[in-house]
């Protein structure tokens, strides 16, 4: 029972992504979105077909399909350090972040009061700080194995234009899916592509649109499929804005009996400072909207969100059902979320359900970034426990990358590597320098210096378990003690 808990809250807390990082497209339907994914994948930030992909997938059930973020370093540009999640049952899991020759992610899940590694994801960047590659391992019999790769190729306006999916299977990358996306003379996202890998040729699978008005707001995106040798509707989204450009309607019709039906829509409303304090979603019933469920933002002097409420309609009134709650640090990033129910006539503090994760987020850098956690589907075998546990608090911590000595040239060869990582008593170094003897300080994460020596290999078994630096000829390493 106790593993069977671990792995489903491994799996919950798995779809935490980080700012930077986003969902993009669905690529499973019907039978297939209930397969499992075989490895995380991460989009650009910046790729403006982000927004489609999450709003068709937040009215689906279908898993979301992620890719990788376009890098960025500032002296006043932060980026998470250590994300903790927390489950009631007492599970932990930790998503620990390098941004050594661009990034790398490292999962880990905590057994009998030690960390073990699970997964580990790293990505390369070209000069322009736009992802090349991004490749998920897992480790297994004490060692990372190649699980899952996308590369992403641009043209010369550094726009993304094809996102390429494998899986690593008889120790090949094999293809999986691709993705193909085109624009417009403004630059503005078009229309996209999904095609599968089936024996040995591409095949179209999923394609959407997208059309703007003058100003460059979405107005209208389309859905259709691939069937019987013919693309078909499936869905469209209608946006209505004010005269501040900000969206105050989205209407969502499906396709049915050749003719597009309403299914639901949003209305949105906002304060003084243009910030969203109430999102409203009614569905169409027959011939007239009725209310479904209401959520009401609350934020603070420097508006940041501090309370998502979640209430739907009942009895002919809102009833409340869920709310989360968001802290920030004197940067006003947001280190700490919690979620909770209402039981008996009062908030209680409860695991979220998956499918409130993609609700659960943290701004950093001043809203321009954001965490957000997406779950990506679950095997069969642990289904009746997905429902039952998942994290109910998040903690995240922060480095200003432009000030931390961390910020290298993108693409280069690493010059200095730790092992083991995590280490336990003794950590090796190894440089490309093998005539000179290593100057090595050890420091905190808060840039506290424990130990200086020189060598090639250093004794950390005093150190607490935890994240650490190491500052090795001036280059500076991220490693964890266990």
């Amino acid at each position: 029972m106790k593993m069977k808990k671990q792995i489903t809250f491994f799996l919950c807390c798995i779809a935490f992504v980080l700012s930077g990082l986003a969902q993009t497209t669905v690529h499973n339907f019907s039978e297939k979105s209930t397969e499992f994914a075989n490895f995380e994948k991460f989009i650009i930030n910046n790729n403006p077909a982000k927004e489609i992909f999450a709003s068709y997938q937040q009215h689906t059930s279908l898993s979301p399909m992620p890719i990788s973020t376009k890098l960025q370093y500032g002296d006043d540009w932060w980026e998470p350090d250590t994300i903790y999640f927390y489950s009631i049952f007492g599970d932990k899991a930790r998503y620990i972040f390098s941004y050594e020759n661009g990034k790398s992610i490292l999962f880990q899940l905590e057994k009998f009061n030690q960390w073990e590694n699970y997964m580990m994801i790293t990505y390369t960047y070209n000069t322009q700080g736009n992802m090349n590659e991004c490749i998920i391992r897992d480790w297994k019999s004490n060692q990372w194995v190649n699980s899952g790769r996308h590369s992403c190729t641009y043209d010369v306006q550094n726009k993304l234009t094809e996102i390429l999916v494998q899986n690593w299977q008889s120790n090949k990358w094999t293809n999986s899916n691709r993705e193909i996306y085109t624009y417009n003379t403004k630059d503005n996202l078009t229309e996209w592509i999904t095609q599968d890998w089936e024996s040995g040729k591409w095949v179209n699978f999923f394609k959407g649109f997208r059309t703007y008005d003058t100003l460059n707001n979405v107005v209208e995106t389309l859905f259709q499929i691939w069937q019987s040798s013919q693309w078909v509707n499936i869905d469209k989204f209608s946006n209505t804005y004010d005269i501040q450009n900000r969206m105050i309607v989205s209407l969502a019709q499906r396709w049915q009996s050749g003719q597009w039906v309403n299914s639901w829509k949003d209305s949105t409303t906002y304060n003084e400072q243009n910030n969203m304090v109430e999102l409203l979603t009614q569905s169409w019933a027959s011939v007239q909207w009725v209310n479904s469920r209401k959520n009401s933002y609350i934020y603070n002097a420097q508006n940041n969100m501090v309370e998502d409420l979640y209430q739907y309609w009942s009895s002919e009134e809102w009833a409340n059902y869920w709310r989360f709650e968001y802290e920030y640090d004197e940067n006003n990033n947001s280190n700490f979320g919690l979620f909770q129910l209402w039981q008996n006539s009062t908030w209680v503090d409860s695991d979220t359900r998956p499918e409130y994760l993609a609700l659960f987020s943290l701004n950093y850098n001043n809203k321009q970034s954001e965490c957000g956690n997406y779950f990506h589907g679950h095997s069969s075998e642990i289904s009746s426990y997905i429902y039952s546990r998942c994290c109910h608090k998040v903690t995240v911590s922060y480095i200003k990358t432009g000030s931390t000595g961390i910020k290298e040239s993108y693409g280069t060869e690493n010059p200095v590597k730790l092992y083991p990582n995590p280490v336990s008593n003794i950590l090796y170094i190894e440089t490309n320098n093998t005539n000179t003897v290593a100057e090595v300080k050890i420091y905190s994460t808060q840039g506290v210096l424990l130990i200086d020596t020189k060598g090639k290999q250093v004794d950390v078994s005093s150190l607490s378990s935890g994240i650490y630096i190491a500052r090795i000829d001036g280059v500076h390493r991220k490693f964890i003690k266990q």
